[in-house]
């Protein structure tokens, strides 16, 4: 009897492992939010407690993430700089929450995602007197 439950248990997993109709990477990942163009909004921050703005800045700004890991942010309109990242859960140095990081190939601080849904998206630098940049969609 034994070897006919191990049996049905095992087709009944193959079964479930071949016609489970899964679903498209941006949408299965808890990070789908993210893919998008993102405008900036803000960048708040630094030793002096600076706010910039695309206004007080003189340039608009846009980072777009790709699900597949690449990034690239524009200024103006024009490819300011492009690259890879990763997104790790990681103990901040600032206030010793968990947080998902994003981290850039390029030696770019690690930023902290502290706020993202449909609409808005936080990133906090990991350094002290650093910016909190916030963007819209």
């Amino acid at each position: 009897m034994k070897p006919r439950v191990f049996v049905l248990i095992w087709a009944v997993a193959i079964w479930g492992v071949v016609f489970y109709p899964g679903c498209k990477k941006s949408e299965c990942s808890e990070y789908s939010q993210l893919y998008h163009t993102w405008e900036w909004v803000q960048s708040s921050g630094g030793i002096a407690g600076e706010l910039r703005t695309p206004t007080s800045a003189g340039y608009t700004q846009a980072v777009d993430f790709d699900e597949n890991g690449s990034y690239t942010i524009y200024r103006n309109n024009l490819v300011f700089r492009s690259g890879t990242y990763t997104i790790t859960s990681a103990i901040s140095s600032l206030d010793q929450q968990e947080y998902d990081m994003v981290l850039f190939d390029d030696g770019t601080p690690p930023q902290a995602i502290t706020r993202l849904n449909d609409h808005e998206l936080t990133l906090r630098e990991e350094c002290v007197d650093c910016f909190i940049h916030r963007y819209r969609r």
